[in-house]
């Protein structure tokens, strides 16, 4: 008697969106698959197995949801479906966050389209689509994030634990070299040695330090300071020393005006800064065009710039350009690889010590990024800086 009952109730006009998703999911699902392979570029080789994904648990949880005698209000309601998704695409796909909503859009359009064509949608049905997919987005994309955050510090606590162990050994076998050839007479063959090991140690120590920066970026990314370490130095020299690790190629290109400032710094950060800045200015510069560096002093002040000229970074760019894993839309079409680390760096070194990084782009002017610090930091060790903010919003 009850079964009857609820398959009279199935069959009434305002049940359609029920039956329709009951009877054409199969249909449904393989028109999204057919449609993400031809829009989303990172769908295009996966196996229809990996696409569907729990797509085929969220139409039946529409399709509960849409039926008046179900209490489920929405597609994800008490599941985690959705997050599922999102997660399994930021592990077993290279998805970016754009094409997590695509195909989810898509699967929207196809799915009201398939149930507009064949009876009129009620405002209920319409309503509990609208929020389905906008609660299965939501979540999708949250946990999406969350997975690829994790991911980013498996890779930094691998990073670590893998790469600085092995560098460390070449770096003091680097010096042993250096130094036995030191007390070796003089001869051609002792200098090429005597090079070779120099070389080795310098890129040695640069690994290091690019392994520090993935260290320093997985703890600003969370809402947490690096250590500072103050000391007393001379900012023309912490410049010097950092334009010293390029190549004779690039430092013949560099033109550097500076004076004297001494003051309260973190000396080692704001080297790994300003040596940052002007590798971007290189790498993104115009091809033989000159790198110029300043160094001024006003109202207690320290003020050093980078300026190089090439293609200006838009406007819309600039302020991104700071987050960290981000990189311009300009610098990914130039195919020259890069982290983007260096720039939030560079902002949360200078934020650190009660200052800013600063960026100019034009045509007309060339681009320069600026670092604006008091000429003493240590009272301002302890400030909040951009980052830490973005993240506990």
């Amino acid at each position: 008697m009850e079964i009857r009952a609820s398959a009279a109730r199935h069959e009434s006009p305002f049940n359609a969106s029920w039956h329709v998703l009951q009877s054409k999911r199969d249909e449904i699902l393989l028109n999204w698959v057919e449609r993400v392979k031809s829009e989303v570029a990172s769908a295009s080789h996966l196996q229809n197995p990996i696409i569907i994904d729990t797509i085929p648990c969220f139409l039946d949880g529409l399709a509960e949801a849409l039926d008046p005698g179900n209490p489920k209000q929405t597609a994800v309601e008490s599941s985690i479906l959705a997050q599922e998704h999102g997660g399994e695409r930021a592990r077993v796909t290279a998805y970016g966050p754009d094409q997590v909503l695509h195909e989810l859009q898509i699967l929207r359009d196809i799915v009201r389209t398939e149930l507009k064509n064949s009876h009129t949608l009620t405002e209920q049905d319409e309503s509990v689509i609208r929020r389905s997919f906008d609660d299965a987005i939501q979540e999708a994309m949250s946990s999406y994030f969350l997975a690829h955050a994790h991911l980013r510090e498996q890779f930094v606590a691998t990073l670590t634990h893998d790469l600085r162990n092995p560098i460390s050994a070449v770096k003091m076998a680097s010096e042993l070299i250096a130094s036995f050839v030191k007390e070796e007479a003089e001869s051609a063959t002792s200098h090429a040695v005597l090079d070779m090991a120099v070389r080795i140690t310098r890129n040695a120590v640069r690994a290091d330090r690019m392994i520090q920066q993935l260290l320093d970026a997985s703890v600003i990314q969370v809402g947490e300071k690096p250590p500072v370490n103050i000391a007393v130095g001379d900012m023309q020299s912490v410049v010097r020393e950092a334009l010293g690790e390029f190549s004779d190629d690039y430092a013949r290109r560099l033109r550097l005006e500076a004076v004297s400032v001494r003051g309260h710094w973190d000396l080692e950060a704001l080297r790994r800064s300003v040596e940052n800045l002007v590798h971007n200015a290189f790498k993104y510069g115009s091809d033989g065009t000159p790198v110029g560096v300043r160094i001024q002093s006003a109202n207690g002040r320290v003020i050093v710039s980078v300026h190089n000229e090439g293609t200006p970074i838009p406007l819309e760019n600039l302020e991104s350009l700071f987050q960290v894993y981000c990189r311009a839309e300009t610098a990914k079409r130039s195919g020259k690889k890069g982290w983007g680390l260096g720039l939030a760096l560079a902002r949360a070194t200078a934020e650190r010590m009660g200052g800013s990084l600063g960026a100019d782009s034009s045509p007309e002017n060339g681009t320069t990024f600026t670092i604006d610090i008091p000429c003493d930091a240590r009272p301002y060790v302890d400030a909040p800086t951009i980052l830490s903010a973005q993240n506990l919003s």
